[in-house]
């Protein structure tokens, strides 16, 4: 069993931890529960460009990263089942920006492909999109890794660091874990309100 206390990281002031460790329960059952060893992830972190990089233009970069990896990676099969995904929507600083984090349990793939291939591939994906500075790197983070289950509630675990790391910013106000696909209409009505 993942033990949540092993994994508070105190990054921010405003930390809830009660609203953290209900958030990091419902990341670990996106996620699909407890990985089996070896299983391997990627985890990424991306800062969305330009001042208005509101919670919507946000959601979209994220969502539209979720649509294009499973395509590069599942093809055809895509379009029934999606790959075991975390995504988290979180507020810069001042909360007039945000930045979105994605823990994606890599499985069930065609072809075989290195941590470095899919880490590559992973980027290029994000650096192509719209909403992304592709001339600033550092503005995206990626990482690959396996799980191992001799880690597991250990300093050592990056899977459980990597989910708190997604729900760190909850609280009673807000729910990183809160994505949804809007349409055209939907967007302009949200930015007016």
């Amino acid at each position: 069993m993942l033990n949540f206390e092993n994994y508070i990281q105190v990054l921010r002031t405003s930390y809830d931890a009660g609203y953290v460790r209900k958030a990091f329960y419902s990341a670990l059952d996106l996620i699909g529960g407890i990985p089996e060893d070896e299983q391997r992830f990627a985890f990424c972190s991306v800062k969305v460009a330009g001042k208005d990089a509101d919670w919507i233009k946000t959601n979209n970069a994220l969502n539209a990263f979720e649509f294009k990896l499973n395509r590069k990676l599942w093809k055809r099969k895509s379009r029934k089942q999606k790959m075991p995904i975390v995504k988290a929507i979180e507020p810069n600083s001042g909360n007039l920006t945000y930045h979105f984090h994605a823990l994606i349990k890599i499985e069930d793939l065609k072809v075989i492909l290195t941590d470095a291939e899919l880490q590559y591939i992973i980027k290029n994906i994000i650096i192509d999109l719209d909403e992304t500075n592709s001339r600033n790197p550092n503005l995206l983070q990626v990482d690959v890794f396996r799980f191992k289950e001799e880690n597991l509630n250990t300093s050592y675990d990056d899977f459980g660091k990597c989910l708190h790391y997604c729900v760190k910013t909850s609280s009673k106000h807000y729910n990183p874990l809160s994505n949804i696909i809007l349409t055209k209409k939907q967007q302009e009505q949200k930015k007016l309100l």
